[in-house]
């Protein structure tokens, strides 16, 4: 593999990398929100 190549696929598996954890994030934080609406609909 050249050195072109090599840094071709390491800047695509940083970048991969970087919207993982940006989905990660995400949904992390859906499911903080989804638990405080469901405990809030209870006391209703």
């Amino acid at each position: 593999m050249s050195k072109k190549e090599e840094t071709a696929v390491l800047e695509c598996a940083r970048q991969l990398r970087k919207m993982g954890d940006l989905l990660d994030w995400k949904y992390k934080l859906l499911d903080i929100l989804l638990r405080n609406y469901n405990q809030a609909a209870k006391f209703k």
